[in-house]
């Protein structure tokens, strides 16, 4: 997605110079998946590391908030990049 920065230190987000505001657990998903560019990251992983290991059977939690990223980011959810 161009244009975006990851600002680890301090934990900001922007997108074209713009800064996105994120909640911590849009946070976390993100900066998860921008450390792992380029590898799969299973989605049970992903609910064990976010939300713990007793939600790794409900990956409804994870599609809501990949949607939400992908809209605060400016990416279309109906067709991602």
């Amino acid at each position: 997605m161009g244009g975006l920065r990851i600002d680890f230190n301090h934990r900001e987000v922007t997108v074209h110079g713009r800064r996105v505001r994120l909640t911590g657990t849009e946070y976390r998903l993100l900066e998860i998946l921008a450390r792992n560019a380029g590898r799969v990251v299973p989605t049970e992983s992903l609910l064990a590391r976010i939300w713990g290991p007793a939600m790794t059977d409900n990956p409804d939690y994870l599609k809501v908030y990949i949607h939400r990223l992908r809209s605060k980011l400016g990416d279309d959810p109906a067709n991602p990049r």
